[in-house]
């Protein structure tokens, strides 16, 4: 998701990475399609590649060798997967993790690429927050819950959004529906962030 300067100022400063439609959270698809393993009837398009938990790993150490000391990881449905996993690898490590509809193991629909943060998350350590949506055609709640359970931390948390975010993913969960402004899920989540990075 592009983030402006002005969000960024709001939200404490700090640096903004974008890999905008990675997944079916936005973006540009792929003429790539492919049947959600979990949901049938769901179809999947996404371009090539995913986000990568390497690429991820990479780019917080171009950060840090820029001057950046608190670095938190955000990333929705497979880059949510990938942010997950690279939680549990950067070292030193992150100062917290967003996942926003990441699935537990987007695996087979990425040609092989290994995604499988359900397995990954049993090591991450780090202040860690899970935001979805009830009625997410490509995550469920009881997906999201059992990741957030497994968690190894106390500081976690668990968003599940209704009402006016029913069905949305991904990025979505962060502009209002009605108004198209950051939402209320926004604001959380950057607070979430805000606790974590200042300091």
């Amino acid at each position: 998701m592009p983030v402006s300067r002005p969000a960024l100022r709001r939200w404490g400063g700090g640096s903004a990475l974008t890999r905008r439609g990675r997944g079916a959270s936005g973006g540009t698809p792929d003429p790539l399609t492919r049947d959600h393993p979990a949901r049938p009837g769901v179809k999947v398009e996404h371009p090539r590649p995913p986000a990568r938990p390497g690429a991820v790993a990479a780019a917080v150490a171009e950060l840090r060798h820029r001057g950046v000391t608190r670095v938190a990881l955000v990333g929705a449905s497979m880059g949510g997967a990938a942010v997950l996993i690279a939680g549990t690898r950067v070292q030193p490590p992150v100062a917290a993790v967003v996942s926003l509809s990441g699935e537990a193991d987007p695996t087979s629909l990425v040609g092989g690429i290994p995604l499988n943060a359900g397995a990954a998350v049993k090591q991450l350590a780090v202040p860690t927050m899970f935001v979805v949506a009830t009625n997410d055609r490509y995550v469920s709640v009881e997906e999201t819950r059992a990741m957030y359970q497994a968690v190894n931390t106390g500081d976690k948390r668990l968003t599940v959004a209704s009402g006016p975010f029913d069905g949305r993913h991904g990025w979505q969960l962060l502009n209002d529906p009605a108004s198209g402004e950051f939402s209320s899920v926004a604001a959380n989540v950057a607070a979430f962030l805000t606790a974590h990075t200042r300091g």
